[in-house]
């Protein structure tokens, strides 16, 4: 039960992290995108 509760509190911030860094790729490649376009 505590190896549980040390893993939510370990995998939430790095979950976020990964969220964070999903969206700011995305909005890198729409920016390429949108400038290979011109």
């Amino acid at each position: 039960m505590i190896t549980l509760f040390f893993y939510a509190n370990f995998l939430i911030p790095i979950k976020k992290v990964f969220i964070q860094i999903y969206t700011m790729t995305n909005e890198y490649t729409t920016l390429t995108l949108r400038l290979d376009d011109r």
